[in-house]
C-alpha cells in the first residue's frame, strides 16, 4: 500500500562540506571587501594626513601591504597589514602611538682634484679644508674622506615619531560589517 509520500534523507558530512565551503567563500568575500575599503580610503598625497582621517601613502607601501586570509583553524578571516620593514607603523597608523624610523646616511665618495678645496691633515693631526695645491694633495684629501666615508658608512639616524591615530582598517572592517548577512543569506545550497 502506498500512502504517497516521499522521504527524504540527509546526509550530514555533505551538509557540513556544504556549509563549510559556503563560510569560507563569504568569508574570503568579506576579507576582500573590507581590505578593498581600507585600501580606497588611503589616498596619495604628499601631505601627511589629519588625525583621525586615514592616512596619507607616500609611496604605496602600506596600501599594498593590506592582505587577507581565511584562517581554517578559527573558521575565521583575518584582515590587515602585513608587518614589513617599518616595524610597528601600521599599528600606529591605527591606534596612534610612537614608531622608530631609521634611515641609513647619504655617503658620498669623492674624487678630488688640484684647485678645489678639501679635506687635509695638518702637522699637528687636525683636519681641516683647504684649496689642493698638488696631485698628492688631491690624493690624500681623496683617501682621507673616502676612508671617513667607508668608516661611518653604517651610521644611521635613528628618529621616534608619536603619531595621532589615523584609523583605516576599524572603519573598513565596521562599513562592511552590515553587508555580512546578505552574504550568507541563500548561500548553503546543492
Amino acid at each position: 500500500m502506498s500512502c504517497g509520500r516521499s522521504f527524504v534523507f540527509f546526509d550530514a558530512k555533505e551538509i557540513m562540506a556544504t556549509v563549510d565551503k559556503a563560510t569560507r567563500q563569504n568569508l574570503s568575500k568579506f576579507g576582500a571587501y573590507v581590505r578593498s575599503d581600507a585600501r580606497r580610503s588611503i589616498r596619495k598625497r604628499k601631505k601627511p594626513s589629519a588625525p583621525y582621517k586615514p592616512p596619507s601613502s607616500h609611496v604605496g607601501t602600506l596600501k599594498k601591504g593590506i592582505l587577507f586570509g581565511y584562517d581554517k583553524a578559527r573558521d575565521s578571516v583575518v584582515v590587515g597589514p602585513v608587518k614589513n620593514r617599518s616595524g610597528n607603523a601600521a599599528q600606529a597608523l591605527e591606534h596612534g602611538g610612537t614608531t622608530v624610523i631609521k634611515s641609513p646616511k647619504r655617503r658620498e665618495y669623492k674624487m678630488f682634484r688640484v684647485g678645489e678645496g678639501g679635506p687635509i691633515r695638518d702637522a699637528n693631526g687636525k683636519e681641516r679644508f683647504v684649496r689642493l695645491r698638488t696631485e698628492a694633495q688631491a690624493r690624500r684629501a681623496t683617501e682621507l674622506w673616502n676612508r671617513e666615508m667607508k668608516r661611518n658608512a653604517v651610521a644611521e639616524t635613528v628618529k621616534t615619531c608619536r603619531i595621532a591615530p589615523r584609523p583605516y582598517m576599524t572603519p573598513a572592517f565596521q562599513r562592511n560589517l552590515p553587508h555580512v548577512p546578505d552574504l550568507f543569506k541563500n548561500s548553503v545550497h546543492k
